[in-house]
């Protein structure tokens, strides 16, 4: 059988042909191989999760992104041209999970074409925990004292309870929300201040923003006090009467604010033994008293009778005495 002249020109030295062509072939390969660089990215994990449960370790949290391919195209690339995360939408039991790790790219990086793209790792572990809502008490951190002769009845935050999101192991252990050190001092009436909360662990979400408000509520501070060697006084005394007591002092227990109480200094005549109903010689046990002052109030008086012995003035000393 003869060939067509063609097909036999074309198989003229069929070997060394083929052998010329593979060469070709690699030296092209060789040569697009050698125009093929490799560059990296490394981007933050991201967690995406709806479905009640949160994650609170994870093995990794971030990835390695390769890119390889024609440098004239992946020299345009950046960090932002790609979005590592994971989907844990479909997971609703609290353990540890393996996920694998998808990508999003960018419309930069989606219109590359013959563009290889690997992820260091692949897959990651995460353990995740359900996710819970408490209200947790404020606790605030003041240091100060009131003014002199003030104190302080009530100190509070508010709000005093702050609703706190997160894991639930997390959520559980924390018993209260510290603030910040808020000076109080020297106050004298009620003030209010702000007390910044201090952070909480950046898996828990707080529900409030901005600092709490502190209410102080001041009043004036109450004492007690006892008066010592208060001289007695009578009064009302029958001029025909001629009265002698044993007791000549007597001492006396006041309470009230604390700045009154301080400065009060009685005068003559505070405490007292009416001898108005004495109409006749004898002996009589008479009680104590005392003036009364608006701005505190007299406990006790000490002792609280005094015994007197009440002689009549002779008519000539009376006489004398008008004359």
């Amino acid at each position: 059988m003869t060939l067509p002249p063609k097909l036999e020109k074309l198989l003229e030295n069929w070997p060394a042909k083929i052998i010329s062509l593979v060469a070709a072939i690699l030296v092209y390969a060789f040569y697009q191989i050698s125009t093929l660089q490799t560059r990296f990215f490394v981007v933050p994990l991201e967690v995406r999760q709806d479905s009640g449960m949160v994650s609170t370790e994870i093995s990794e949290d971030s990835i390695r992104i390769s890119v390889r391919g024609d440098m004239t195209e992946i020299a345009t690339l950046e960090a932002k041209d790609f979005s590592a995360f994971t989907d844990m939408s479909r997971y609703m039991s609290e353990g540890t999970v393996t996920v694998p790790v998808q990508l999003d790219l960018s419309d930069n990086a989606r219109i590359m074409k013959d563009v290889e793209i690997k992820l260091q790792p692949e897959t990651v572990d995460i353990t995740l925990e359900k996710e819970v809502s408490e209200y947790i008490p404020v606790k605030l951190n003041y240091a100060g004292e009131a003014m002199h002769g003030y104190e302080i009845t009530e100190i509070k935050a508010v709000p005093s309870l702050i609703k706190i999101t997160g894991p639930r192991s997390l959520v559980e252990e924390l018993e209260e929300l510290d603030t910040d050190v808020v000076l109080v001092d020297e106050v004298y009436t009620d003030v209010s201040l702000d007390a910044e909360l201090l952070q909480v662990n950046s898996k828990l979400t707080c529900w409030h923003e901005g600092p709490v408000r502190v209410e102080v509520n001041v009043v004036p501070s109450k004492m007690k006090r006892t008066l010592m060697n208060l001289p007695v006084t009578l009064v009302s005394v029958n001029e025909n009467l001629s009265i002698e007591f044993d007791k000549k002092y007597a001492s006396c227990s006041i309470s009230g604010n604390e700045l009154d109480v301080e400065k009060y200094n009685p005068q003559n005549g505070f405490i007292y033994a009416d001898c108005s109903e004495i109409t006749e010689p004898g002996e009589y046990d008479i009680p104590l008293q005392n003036k009364e002052i608006y701005q505190f109030n007299v406990e006790s008086v000490m002792p609280e009778t005094i015994h007197v012995t009440v002689t009549e003035i002779p008519v000539e000393e009376t006489e004398e005495v008008e004359e």
